[in-house]
């Protein structure tokens, strides 16, 4: 089975926006250690991880946490 987290590691690998823009919902909310205000809602998200993608040519996740989610 694919999760959600398998799902969001392999639009981040592939770079895939639009893959990523269907695992957020539109409430979404984004806690940025540069940023003293979160990135709220999808758009807000999705543009970040666009420049995130567009500037870090080697940007990936390499930790991975375990628990429960709510969803």
């Amino acid at each position: 089975m694919t999760t959600a987290v398998d799902r969001f590691r392999a639009a981040v690998d592939d770079r895939d926006l639009g893959a990523l823009d269907g695992l957020f919902t539109e409430d979404v909310r984004l806690y940025s250690p540069v940023k003293f205000s979160p990135f709220e809602g999808r758009p807000a998200v999705v543009g970040l991880f666009g420049v995130l993608l567009r500037t870090f040519e080697d940007f990936r996740y390499v930790g991975e946490l375990t628990g429960s989610s709510q969803t």
